[in-house]
């Protein structure tokens, strides 16, 4: 059974996007080949410049809330957060991030965040692990969900969205899942559109 994934609403995503996050069967022996009929984009073991760039600039113009809610989840900034507002809340605000890299291990943010006491907010440069589980001491209302099993010859781009989408779940924005999935078709991915009968469909 194959079933194609489009951009879908957030009420359909969920059991799909586990699915698909928690894939466990052998890829096939086959030679990867980009989708794209002009080869615009590599399947090689990283991504290419062309790759990167785009997946920055669509994260960055569509989806800079989910950036800022994994600073917020991922890293030290918000444990910061919720340490500065303990006792007056508003004193410290995370209030934008920017993709600024990307590699098949984590991305780069440019956090942009606000202190009462500062007349200037100020930029921090922060490093998010795709395999992040959310922070100790972070604000309340993340839940960690299963690390995206390891897989022989994985297509890139494919590795990249099943582990950007587990980071989507976590943050509760599954609505996202589907989009990053069509992104991946464009851009390259192998089999990130299709969920195949074999998965295991209630791990998550």
């Amino acid at each position: 059974m194959r079933l194609a994934l489009y951009i879908v609403g957030a009420a359909a995503v969920p059991a799909a996007v586990s699915a698909f996050v928690q894939q466990t069967s052998t890829p096939s022996a086959r030679t990867t080949r980009s989708r794209n009929p002009s080869k615009l984009f590599s399947t090689d073991a990283t991504f290419d410049e062309k790759q990167s760039d785009f997946i920055k600039g669509y994260l960055n113009k569509h989806h800079a809330d989910l950036l800022t809610s994994f600073a917020t989840a991922f890293t030290e900034l918000g444990v910061k957060q919720v340490k500065k507002n303990r006792w007056s809340g508003g004193s410290f605000r995370i209030a934008e991030a920017e993709l600024v890299d990307v590699s098949g291990d984590a991305i780069t943010l440019d956090v942009t965040v606000k202190e009462r006491n500062e007349k200037e907010p100020r930029v921090e440069r922060v490093q998010c692990s795709l395999d992040a589980e959310v922070i100790k001491g972070a604000p309340m209302g993340f839940k960690d969900r299963p690390l995206v099993p390891p897989q022989k010859r994985t297509n890139p781009v494919d590795r990249f969205v099943r582990k950007m989408n587990r980071l989507c779940l976590i943050v509760g924005q599954p609505e996202v899942t589907g989009k990053l999935i069509q992104l991946a078709i464009q851009i390259g991915g192998d089999k990130v559109g299709e969920v195949k009968s074999d998965l295991y469909l209630n791990q998550v």
